[in-house]
């Protein structure tokens, strides 16, 4: 699996609604898997890791599609 850097934002031409969208299904999904296993396989946790950097990435992209100028 590949790591994600979570510093770098991601590249969309998404809409900033479409991507706050897309980071609540994320979210969701995140803290579903949290919660369903007591007990995580090493894969498990991965996703899990890469889930939450795409998360973050993604409101990076957010948090810059909001300062550029119109």
């Amino acid at each position: 699996m590949a790591v994600l850097d979570p510093s770098k934002p991601v590249e969309s031409n998404m809409s900033a609604e479409d991507i706050q969208s897309l980071v609540r299904e994320l979210e969701e999904v995140y803290n579903a898997l949290l919660r369903e296993k007591d007990k995580k396989t090493e894969e498990d946790m991965n996703l899990i890791g890469e889930l939450y950097t795409l998360i973050v990435r993604l409101k990076k992209t957010l948090k810059l599609k909001a300062e550029a100028p119109k």
